[in-house]
């Protein structure tokens, strides 16, 4: 069994996070226009279920970081 590290250690990518926002436009635009994901997928809202999301990447189809 690994041995725990006995410092923090600094992370060396994102796999992924959620944030919950006001306003889902503003939000999307702010990722794609200023960050430069994409948006590669989205959840509407269904009846019973208001909550809406959005999901993006920041890599290319070549597999590259593609984000400004």
């Amino acid at each position: 069994m690994p041995t725990a590290p006995d410092r923090a250690q600094t992370p060396t990518g994102v796999n992924h996070l959620v944030l919950n926002v006001r306003d889902l436009d503003e939000s999307h635009r702010f990722w794609t226009e200023m960050i430069g994901f994409r948006c590669v997928a989205e959840l509407k809202p269904k009846p019973g279920r208001t909550m809406q999301m959005r999901f993006y990447s920041g890599v290319n189809a070549h597999g590259q970081v593609s984000c400004n």
